[in-house]
């Protein structure tokens, strides 16, 4: 008990942090928490641990997406979905590391995946998808996107069949 009060008090501290925009000590707290939760893999308390490693890493990938640390952003993000590959804010988290480093097609794949994970629709989901699907029609049309991504690209549309409509929640 003494051990989750702790850390919960640490990822308070560090949030905090992160809103006031102290986001190098923001990162610091959560990686100190990061390093005091167990890591072994069984017992009654698993899936609150994973779950904290999760929130943990969520918080680390977007205080490196705000630091323009993108690559680092889209790896912890990546090792939260390694915990719990069906977590719809990993994949929001890591598409939005993806568009900001103008990885748009990564980007599109993972707002389809957390529109497809989350557990209602959210607003935010869909305008991060709205936003990449323009950004990769956009870059098809004028000729910025090379050959095979717009082959990726259209594929990837003709999959999941989306058009703008749709795209809207």
């Amino acid at each position: 008990y003494q051990r989750r009060y702790m850390g919960r008090k640490f990822i308070d501290d560090g949030d905090l942090l992160y809103s006031k925009g102290a986001i190098k000590d923001a990162i610091t707290r959560f990686q100190f928490v990061l390093r005091k939760v167990p890591r072994d893999n069984f017992g009654p308390n698993l899936l609150l641990y994973r779950d904290m490693k999760v929130c943990l890493y969520l918080n680390i990938s977007r205080c490196n997406r705000k630091l323009e640390e993108y690559g680092a952003a889209v790896e912890f993000a990546s090792r939260a979905l390694n915990l719990n590959p069906r977590h719809s804010d990993s994949y929001y988290t890591r598409s939005r590391a993806y568009y900001a480093s103008n990885q748009h097609i990564a980007a599109l794949k993972d707002a389809l995946d957390a529109r497809r994970f989350a557990h209602k629709p959210s607003s935010e989901i869909g305008r991060l998808l709205q936003r990449v699907y323009n950004e990769c029609r956009s870059a098809l049309k004028s000729g910025r996107l090379p050959a095979s991504s717009a082959v990726e690209f259209s594929q990837l549309l003709d999959r999941e069949k989306i058009s703008l409509e749709e795209t809207k929640l």
